[in-house]
């Protein structure tokens, strides 16, 4: 079944005019966000426990502590075997939908100012006295 091209524009028309009326809201509520972390350092507190009588709910502003952890893969690459890092390092695809402008033609190519060479990384041999 082909759907018809119009279809398609009304549906992203409406898509980026609600993109468009978000992105305002974003940047307030972020605006709010850095107040409130004013105010809790002014009064040197990490934690700020709110009733919101219109809403009936009570919030808590705190701040939270979150760990993440980064893999050097070149350094990891150098340490363990190919087969070794094969096997711990996977590789996974996520699908996703993008709605975004198509790019537009360039008038002319561009060369960078500096071309990139590839290096291969070497370990040294020997031993430092």
């Amino acid at each position: 079944m082909e759907v018809e091209l119009a279809k398609y524009e009304e549906l992203v028309g409406k898509y980026i005019e609600v993109k468009n009326r978000i992105k305002p809201l974003e940047i307030e509520k972020k605006e709010i966000a850095d107040q409130i972390d004013f105010l809790l350092h002014q009064e040197k507190i990490n934690s700020k426990k709110v009733f919101v009588k219109a809403l009936d709910i009570e919030y808590e502003c705190k701040y939270v502590d979150r760990k993440t952890k980064a893999v050097d893969y070149v350094v990891l690459a150098e340490v363990v075997s190919d087969k070794i890092f094969n096997d711990v390092v996977s590789e996974k695809t996520s699908t996703y939908l993008q709605i975004k402008p198509t790019a537009k033609p360039k008038s002319s190519s561009r060369d960078k100012p500096v071309k990139e060479t590839k290096r291969s990384q070497t370990i040294p041999k020997g031993s430092l006295k």
